[in-house]
């Protein structure tokens, strides 16, 4: 899964999604990271890893502060996605 965009951290540094949110819905769907370390990842990668929800937008999003403000303070996001939360919800209905 990419990124549209990440709202911490900078340019290369790793995202680990533990939630996706789906913006229109606040849906949340828990993803299982077993097996993923994130102090391994970063020594080998070299970059910084943020762990938290990742949040599904629609394209007019990521161009108003105030309400990727409330979903990096409200919801703990750590970057955006286009696509994740419908991945998540077909996994979590098989």
């Amino acid at each position: 899964m990419g990124k549209a965009g990440g709202l911490c951290g900078n340019r290369g540094d790793l995202m680990i999604a533990n939630h996706v949110l789906m913006e229109r819905s606040d849906d949340v769907y828990q993803l299982n990271n077993h097996g993923i370390c994130p102090l391994q990842l970063a020594k080998d990668s070299g970059r910084d890893v943020f762990e938290g929800t990742v949040l599904t937008v629609y394209g007019t999003l990521l161009q108003n502060h105030p309400l990727l403000h409330y979903y990096r303070r409200f919801w703990n996001c750590i970057g955006l996605e286009m696509e994740g939360s419908f991945y998540a919800r077909e996994f979590h209905r098989a």
